[in-house]
């Protein structure tokens, strides 16, 4: 597991074995220039690719690329990086602000391009306008082929024919989705829905973030106080873990391992200290 020390400043990567018990393995503090009047910064977002090889770090007008295998880097300049996803084959990161730039990444070239249609953007935009309108979510659907967007409006986009369609199954405002293994279902913080038929499933409560299983029966999601593992055919919850909400703690994320055996959460307090916690599944 990746994580990230933003109170230490410039702010450090840490890296950890969590196999059997935590043991930090490596930490490393990725360079990069302040933008003018910060004295502060902390990566908006830290991803590795499904290999484990590439390490993304989202540092909002830089994104970098680290391998640490072999010293591999790659930075990529942007005016506001909102999101990041890597490509099931792990070759390619797709990288959004008000378009979306697909960057091979051991050739360090940008291969495709998506821009958002101006019928599409919100009107009469200041000029100037920005990152209230951009793209917030972007994810690579499972078998590779289409990249899902939440911005101004929920889009599908075939990469291989580079057209796209407009879905009406999610909320407008969703800031959160993700595929299911077969790349036939959406999940975002408020329903689930069947892309293709542009149809909505179910509607649920779980409003911060959802993540589904490996297997695709199963969808875990967090509510502030409340970690909930649903039925992904109906919304049914099947099994819960609360936290104490005196002790000012909350779940902020969350996501299933590989193998579907274990489930991470990052857990924020009112003291301003995160933790992540691994839990074991025992069905």
């Amino acid at each position: 597991i990746a994580t990230v020390d933003c109170f230490r400043q410039p702010p450090v990567i840490e890296l950890w074995d969590v196999q059997d018990k935590p043991i930090l393995l490596q930490e490393f503090t990725p360079e990069y220039e302040l933008p003018p009047n910060y004295q502060r910064y902390c990566p908006h977002e830290i991803s590795w690719s499904a290999d484990g090889r590439n390490l993304a770090i989202n540092l909002w007008s830089e994104v970098q690329i680290w391998r640490l295998e072999d010293d591999f880097q790659f930075y990529m300049q942007y005016a506001g990086a909102t999101t990041i996803t890597w490509s099931p084959n792990n070759s390619y990161l797709a990288v959004a602000d008000k378009s979306i730039r697909i960057w091979n990444i051991d050739e360090r070239q940008l291969v495709q391009e998506f821009q958002i249609p101006e019928e599409l953007q919100p009107p009469d935009l200041p000029p100037g306008s920005g990152p209230s309108w951009w793209i917030k979510k972007i994810a690579w659907s499972p078998d590779g082929r289409y990249l899902v967007s939440l911005g101004p409006t929920t889009l599908i986009w075939d990469l291989e024919n580079s057209t796209f369609i407009q879905l009406d199954c999610l909320t407008e405002g969703s800031y959160e989705v993700g595929w299911s293994p077969n790349s036939q279902y959406l999940a975002s913080h408020y329903e689930t829905c069947d892309w293709q038929q542009d149809k909505q499933l179910f509607s649920h409560n779980f409003i911060l973030t959802l993540d589904y299983h490996p297997n695709g029966e199963l969808l875990a999601g967090i509510l502030f106080y409340q970690l909930g593992i649903l039925d992904s055919a109906n919304g049914e919850l099947l099994d819960s873990i609360e936290l104490d909400p005196e002790d000012g703690q909350i779940f902020t994320q969350v996501e299933w391992s590989p193998d579907g055996t274990r489930l991470a959460t990052a857990q924020w307090s009112s003291g301003y200290i995160g933790k992540v916690i691994v839990w074991t599944m025992d069905r």
